[in-house]
């Protein structure tokens, strides 16, 4: 499990640092550091709404890990490291020289997913699924 959430914490970062252009029938994702070493780019259908749900989605897999890596205080737990990973993540998106912006609303609805996920692995242990 510690290496799916170092995995899963890299995904995130990569993702992060994406140039994203939006435009009302599609969303363009272009990776590319300007060093050389990674380099992507797709076309990915969508609209300008897709900003909340990919938010929504990307801190999601957190309370799983937070549930699978800690006894107690989950929910508290859940939150704060989603709210520190989300921090993180808007800081260096402002530092990088990369086009991507720096918002609130991002670490607002990544925080809530986290709140989200927690309640969801909660219903799952109430309900012995996990």
């Amino acid at each position: 499990m510690s290496i799916l959430l170092l995995v899963y914490i890299f995904a995130i970062f990569v993702g992060t640092t994406a140039v994203i252009t939006i435009k009302p029938t599609s969303m363009i994702i272009d990776y590319d550091f300007s060093i050389g070493w990674f380099s992507m780019s797709f076309l990915w259908a969508g609209s300008t709404k897709m900003n909340f749900f990919i938010n929504i989605i990307m801190m999601f897999p957190v309370g799983l890990f937070v549930f699978s890596f800690c006894k107690e205080y989950l929910v508290l737990k859940t939150i704060l490291f989603s709210f520190i990973l989300s921090f993180i993540i808007e800081t260096y998106q402002f530092i990088l020289p990369v086009a991507r912006n720096t918002e609130i609303l991002d670490l607002i609805l990544n925080t809530l997913s986290g709140a989200i996920s927690a309640a969801y692995m909660l219903v799952m242990r109430k309900l012995k699924v996990i």
